[in-house]
């Protein structure tokens, strides 16, 4: 890891180069955003506490994500979730 990323934070681990591949598995594990799957308003459910999250983020910090590209969004919330170790969007709504 270059020191200058390190002494900016805009990483999310600092690890050793024999760390990384677990590291990288046990995001994969928790990377999951369709524990709904097989029920057929999964989709709507994940809608729902999607915009759920965007309005918390609306009152709370004053940002409205409303003109922002939504792949964007939806890509850097996702993000979000498995840094936190959390297994899907309703898990991450309650820790915000």
């Amino acid at each position: 890891m270059p020191q200058s990323a390190i002494d900016a934070d805009v990483v999310d681990y600092i690890l050793a180069p024999e760390n990384i591949p677990g590291q990288l598995l046990s995001l994969n594990e928790t990377f999951n955003l369709n524990p709904l799957d097989g029920q057929e308003n999964a989709e709507e459910n994940q809608e729902e506490v999607f915009k759920q999250i965007l309005s918390l983020l609306r009152i709370r910090m004053g940002v409205d994500f409303t003109y922002y590209k939504q792949t964007t969004i939806r890509r850097r919330i996702s993000r979000r979730v498995a840094l936190a170790m959390k297994a899907d969007l309703p898990e991450y709504l309650k820790l915000l």
